[in-house]
């Protein structure tokens, strides 16, 4: 029910703010992660939350560990909508939206808690472990460790409109607006039909491939994965990667080799693969336990429909 209303906020939200593009009916994909200065401070939530939020600390532990929820529900590129949980629940928060303190006290995401995120690192939109990101507010201003991961970092948060601060001649982020990400781990998923309660299931006991079944929900290791930032679903239980191997084909998890094949579009509802563009399907309509899944030609049917949760 938490987990369902929870998702509801993040919905709600993004209409609230206009972010018409990034509302979902999924629930955010959450990440692992901590933020570093450019001079190599960690970002840290004191007490672990429900206090300051600082950018001080040399070494990473339990303080400097955050969720990254991307709203969107797919997978972390740059523009999209995000928010910082702490370890003991509590949401980064820049006050008044925007030019002052950045703090951990919310417990629940609103406005104040939402964070656009934006790649500083040359490439392409996918946001990885190890880029440089920029973080801004939806009335457009730019978080900034305002001494470079001093003692007093974040004491005025999300510091100014750009342009940045007084060293800073562009309008684009400066070196006290840029943090480096690094990504953690993925939060672990559960893929499950939406109308029958059944769920992703992979069975065998091969370590090189596993076939996918149909599934009640029961909370084992077999029925989580974890998205990566470069689109595979990689199960939790054998590190195997989710694997369209042909067109109209059955759908197992196999090694990892980072094809399209093994690459994954999840929208409101289906789960289309980057090779052959076709969607996750449960055969014949066939919820009973141990029904194969197969890839097909994407119809909108109740038996492509999917959702995320945790």
């Amino acid at each position: 029910m938490a987990q369902k209303q929870f998702g509801r906020i993040f919905f709600f939200l993004m209409l609230t703010l206009g972010f018409a593009k990034y509302a979902s009916a999924n629930l955010p994909v959450a990440y692992g992660v901590a933020l570093k200065t450019s001079e190599g401070k960690y970002v840290v939530a004191e007490e672990n939350g429900g206090q300051t939020v600082n950018a001080n600390r040399t070494e990473l532990g339990p303080w400097e560990r955050f969720k990254l929820y991307d709203v969107n529900g797919e997978f972390l590129r740059s523009g999209d909508v995000v928010f910082f949980k702490t370890g003991g629940n509590n949401f980064f928060q820049a006050v008044n939206n925007g030019g002052g303190d950045i703090n951990a006290h919310a417990i629940t995401p609103a406005q104040w808690e939402s964070f656009f995120i934006h790649k500083q690192t040359a490439g392409d939109d996918v946001i990885r472990s190890g880029d440089s990101i920029a973080l801004s507010t939806s009335s457009g201003y730019y978080l900034s460790a305002d001494t470079i991961g001093g003692v007093t970092a974040f004491n005025q948060g999300i510091g100014v409109l750009a342009p940045q601060p007084v060293t800073c001649e562009t309008e684009t982020p400066c070196s006290m607006e840029k943090l480096k990400i690094e990504m953690l781990e993925a939060e672990p998923i559960v893929i499950e039909d939406k109308f029958n309660n059944k769920c992703l299931t992979t069975e065998g006991s091969d370590p090189n491939a596993r076939n996918i079944v149909i599934y009640d929900c029961n909370g084992s290791t077999s029925q989580m994965w974890y998205s990566t930032s470069t689109g595979e679903l990689k199960s939790y239980d054998n590190n195997l990667c989710m694997d369209a191997a042909s067109s109209y084909g059955n759908l197992y998890a196999g090694l990892c080799h980072g094809g399209n094949n093994q690459k994954w579009d999840m929208t409101e509802e289906t789960i289309r693969d980057r090779q052959y563009k076709e969607c996750v399907d449960v055969s014949g309509y066939s919820f009973v336990n141990g029904n194969n899944i197969y890839m097909w030609g994407c119809t909108g049917n109740s038996n492509q429909a999917w959702k995320v949760r945790y």
